[in-house]
């Protein structure tokens, strides 16, 4: 054979047989990355070992890495890697670390040619506790003399998406790579789980099931780490290994139900939305029953199902919350659009990193958590916002409210409330009601129908209301209230004593006078009111029925009151009071009155004493009714004694002095009717009221 044809020979031969590439150890560095320095084989049926590598038979079927982070997808094959590595360095103890924690099982061999040094293995399908070193990255010791060169052999299978980077570290500085890893999950996951709580609190302060939704979010951003970055398989279920495995379908679930529940309550408002709903439970709805999926299909179907759902859910709520934000005006939407961006460009970095696409370095390994960051940043601001707009809507509530209630005690008052020991008209139910004894006030204005005929109606509320609001306030500081409008009448209450009931009386009447003089200056007539006064037993309560309730009060003590203030008219007296009324006087000098007559109501057995008020300034007849009291009071005891002689002269007497005495007229004239008259033994002297 000529030299030529040996040549040709020998090129054939050698360029059909690989040579694998040298890892060069130096001081330059603490870790190196190898994944271009790897000769990659897969094997289909899964059936080669450590023997038929390292005899040369498969060194054909090797092919050169061309990627930091070989990847290989979802596959059923092993992945056989192999390089060689010099070490140029004085240290022997280095770590071999695949930055990948949920690669199922992984046998790492150590030769010298065809020899085998060491071997072991890793990867969560082994309980945590064999591993060399605490890191949910797998990682494995080897020892390489100064000067001299191995082969290092790996072979790699997992059900789950498989990439391989490779690391090499001088021990002690992976050693403390491990702690400053994990200082950084610590301070991520502190600030994840402050999140939650502060969401949890919102939702037991404020009482709105929306805050739960917004835990959501952090919750997930702690779950997802610890899976996927093997911290809860270190930690959590450290002795099993399947939950690393098969939690990825549920977790991404999760984070698409989670997300959907959060734009449906985000985005939630009175005038509900049936398509929005629609949409948002759906996708919440299929998020769920992707996590179930791997129960009756293929586990890697199952994933890559899992991973497109959340992707069109994540998608889809972004999109929408872009077009709440561009074609509804909603300024919420930003903080929704800047977090949730945020997360994904930080997610796209990792996946393009892990892809080759990026350098898959420490920046690219983090950036989804950075990504979750800013999530959580705008997490705040929404919450933030959430929680303006909630406080805004109780203050207007309240405002509203306060309103409501202010309006509501007009027609309520709080002192009716307080009877029945209640506090705000809202407690009030059908049927409440209380037994009290107080004061019964009524007032009206006398020949009001013949004032009002020459009004139009605008005019006769106008009067009305302005009379009203001058004699009102003279009850409430008189620890009094109004239960009652009826027309021009006032039916008023005091709970205190008969004192404040009189009092309230007398400085209505003496507002009235005023009122008289403003109306004179109009060229308008006065206007005269009578009161009538009574103390006795009340029932106030709530009657009507569901529809319609109303609070009253009940009693013979309000009809007796009622039927005094009418006998003003027949006496042209101001005020009358009962005498329960004047016997609940806490000093019997605290007013001048006098006796006018004994009325019996028509339905009672016992006739009542009647008595009036006399103060000073009422009228132009107080003056000399005070001064003839006495002879008035024994003019009228003669006529109840049937001594009508004697009541006449003394009746007589005081109509010389006043003239304008109505009731001392009165027994007068009924003096005059008896004295010439037998009257039958049964006599008293008391009318009956009609």
């Amino acid at each position: 054979m000529k030299v030529r044809h040996l040549r040709f020979l020998f090129c054939l031969i050698f360029m059909g047989v690989p040579v694998f590439p040298l890892a060069v150890i130096s001081s330059v560095s603490d870790a190196y990355s190898i994944g271009r320095q790897l000769m990659l084989l897969e094997d289909t049926n899964a059936s080669l070992n450590i023997d038929d590598i390292l005899s040369g038979k498969q060194d054909a079927r090797f092919t050169q890495s061309r990627s930091d982070v070989p990847r290989f997808g979802y596959t059923h094959s092993a992945i056989w890697a192999r390089t060689d590595i010099s070490n140029t360095t004085k240290q022997t103890a280095f770590v071999l670390e695949i930055p990948r924690p949920m690669i199922d099982t992984i046998s790492v061999y150590v030769a010298n040619g065809t020899k085998l040094i060491a071997m072991k293995q890793g990867g969560c399908y082994f309980p945590f506790s064999i591993r060399e070193y605490p890191d949910p990255n797998p990682a494995f010791g080897i020892a390489i003399p100064p000067g001299a060169t191995v082969t290092l052999v790996v072979r790699l299978y997992s059900i789950n998406s498989l990439q391989a980077p490779m690391k090499l570290w001088y021990e002690q500085a992976y050693v403390e790579h491990i702690s400053t890893r994990k200082l950084l999950w610590g301070l991520y996951f502190g600030i994840m789980g402050m999140a939650v709580v502060i969401s949890i609190m919102l939702l037991f302060i404020t009482r709105r099931w929306d805050y739960i939704v917004f835990s959501f979010f952090p919750s997930f951003l702690i779950v997802i780490p610890l899976l996927i970055e093997g911290i809860a398989f270190q930690y959590l279920h450290p002795s099993i290994p399947a939950f690393i495995t098969y939690g990825l379908p549920p977790a991404l679930a999760a984070v698409g139900s989670a997300l959907s529940l959060f734009a449906l309550f985000y985005y939630r408002t009175p005038q509900k939305n049936r398509l929005r709903e629609i949409i948002l439970v759906g996708l919440c709805a299929i998020n769920v029953l992707t996590a179930l999926l791997q129960i009756v299909i293929d586990y890697r179907i199952a994933a890559r199902i899992a991973i497109i759902t959340l992707v069109v859910t994540a998608l889809a709520v972004f999109v929408y919350a872009v077009w709440m934000l561009v074609a509804r005006g909603n300024a919420r939407s930003r903080f929704f659009i800047g977090g949730w961006a945020g997360l994904m460009l930080g997610t796209i970095g990792a996946v393009v990193g892990r892809n080759g696409v990026l350098p898959d370095n420490g920046v690219t390994e983090v950036m989804p958590w950075v990504g979750a960051g800013v999530l959580l940043i705008f997490l705040f601001l929404i919450l933030n916002d959430r929680m303006a707009y909630l406080i805004r809507v109780k203050l207007e509530t309240a405002t509203n409210l306060s309103d409501t209630l202010d309006v509501y005690a007009r027609f309520v008052p709080v002192e009716f409330l307080s009877q029945l020991g209640k506090k705000k008209i809202t407690e009030i139910k059908f049927g409440d009601h209380a037994l009290t004894e107080m004061a019964v006030l009524f007032t009206d204005i006398r020949s009001f129908t013949k004032i009002s005929e020459a009004m139009t109606p605008d005019e006769v509320f106008r009067f009305i209301n302005s009379y009203l609001t001058s004699v009102g306030p003279h009850i409430r500081h008189n620890n009094g209230f109004i239960d009652k409008y009826i027309g021009d009448a006032v039916m008023a209450l005091f709970p205190r004593s008969s004192n404040d009931a009189i009092t309230a009386a007398i400085t209505m009447q003496q507002e009235i006078n005023w009122f008289n003089k403003l109306r004179a200056g109009k060229n308008l007539p006065p206007i005269a009111v009578g009161m009538g006064i009574h103390f006795g037993q009340l029932m106030l309560g709530v009657v009507g029925e569901h529809k319609r309730m109303d609070t009253t009060v009940l009693s013979d003590a309000v009809n007796l009151a009622s039927r005094i203030e009418k006998l003003n008219k027949k006496y042209s007296s101001r005020i009358l009071v009962s005498y329960p009324a004047i016997m609940q006087l806490k000093s019997s000098t605290a007013f001048t009155y006098r006796f006018v007559d004994y009325v019996r109501v028509i339905g009672k057995e016992h006739p009542v004493r009647i008595f009036e008020i006399l103060a000073e300034g009422l009228d132009a007849t107080v003056s000399l009714k005070i001064k003839t009291k006495r002879e008035f009071e024994a003019g009228v005891a003669a006529f109840f004694s049937k001594h009508f002689t004697a009541a006449h002269e003394h009746l007589a007497r005081v109509l010389v002095e006043c003239p304008d005495d109505t009731v001392a007229a009165r027994y007068y004239q009924r003096t005059q009717e008896h004295m010439d008259r037998e009257l039958p033994a049964e006599w008293t002297g008391i009318e009956i009221q009609e």
